[in-house]
C-alpha cells in the first residue's frame, strides 16, 4: 500500500484539527494527505472527491450522524475502513455503530490507541478499544438470555453429547484460555502480556489461535462466544466500561 489518505471527522473544530495533527505528524503512519470534514453529509462528499483510506469517525454531528455516514460509505465504497471514534461507550452507540460496519470503536480518551487502530484496521483486523469490551459482553449476554428461554425444538433440537463450553475449552490450551480471560475483562494486548509475563506478540498468537479454533474472525467475536459459551465471566461495571 502506498501513502495513507485518512479523514477525520467530528464536529468539534479543536478536536478535529488536533487529531488530525497527530495523525499527519505520527512517526508510525507514513501518511499522504489527512483531510477533515465537518459532519457526516461532507464526509461523504469527501469519501466521492477524494477518497481516503480511512475515515475516523465521530458519532454526534449534525446534519448527519456518524452511524448513518458510516452505512452509506460501507455501502457506497466498501474499500474504506470506517473507525468510530466517539465519547459514547454505551449498547446504544456501540451496537448501531457496528452493525452500520465500523472496523473499529474507540473513545476520545484513548487517543494513544488511534495509531495502532488505523493500522489494524488497514490490515482487515477488528479494533475494539478495551475499555468498549464490555458492552460487547453485557450485548452477548443479553441475547443469551433472550434464547436461553427458548425450547430446544426453537434451538434446532438436543445438542451434542459434549456441552459447548467443555467442547471449546478442551481445544484451547491453558495459555489461549487464560489470554482470553484478561481480553475479557477489557485488557490491552500489553496489559495481557505483562499480566501473564510474556512477550506482546505471544498475546497475539494465543488470541489468534483460540479465535481459529473457535470459528471466529477477530477478538471481538471471540470475546462474545467465549462469554455465550460461560468460558469467562467478565467484570461489568455501572457505566458499561
Amino acid at each position: 500500500m502506498g501513502k495513507l489518505r485518512i479523514l477525520v471527522v467530528d464536529d468539534d473544530p479543536v478536536l478535529r484539527e488536533g487529531l488530525a495533527a497527530l495523525l499527519r505528524f505520527d512517526q508510525g503512519l507514513d501518511t499522504e494527505v489527512v483531510g477533515t470534514a465537518r459532519d457526516g453529509q461532507e464526509a461523504l462528499v469527501r469519501c466521492i472527491a477524494d477518497p481516503p483510506d480511512v475515515v475516523v469517525m465521530d458519532i454526534r454531528m449534525p446534519r448527519m450522524n456518524g452511524i448513518e455516514a458510516t452505512r452509506r460509505i460501507v455501502r457506497e465504497h466498501p474499500e474504506i475502513k470506517v473507525l468510530a471514534l466517539t465519547t459514547f461507550t454505551t449498547q446504544e452507540y456501540v451496537a448501531p455503530m457496528l452493525a452500520a460496519g465500523a472496523s473499529g470503536y474507540l473513545v476520545k480518551d484513548s487517543t494513544d490507541e488511534l495509531v495502532g487502530a488505523v493500522q489494524a484496521v488497514l490490515t482487515d483486523e477488528f479494533y475494539i478499544s478495551p475499555k468498549v469490551s464490555s458492552v460487547l459482553v453485557r450485548m452477548a449476554m443479553d441475547d443469551q438470555s433472550k434464547t436461553s428461554t427458548a425450547s430446544p425444538e426453537a434451538c434446532g433440537g438436543p445438542g451434542p453429547d459434549l456441552d459447548p463450553p467443555t467442547r471449546h475449552r478442551l481445544i484451547l490450551t491453558d495459555r489461549e484460555e487464560e489470554s482470553v480471560r484478561w481480553l475479557a475483562h477489557g485488557y490491552s494486548n500489553a496489559e495481557i502480556a505483562s499480566a501473564m509475563g510474556v512477550s506482546v506478540g505471544s498475546i497475539k498468537g494465543y488470541l489468534a489461535r483460540a479465535a481459529e479454533k473457535m470459528g471466529v474472525r477477530d477478538r471481538v467475536q471471540l470475546l462474545i462466544l467465549a462469554t455465550q459459551l460461560g468460558m469467562v465471566t467478565p467484570r461489568i461495571d455501572d457505566e458499561g466500561l
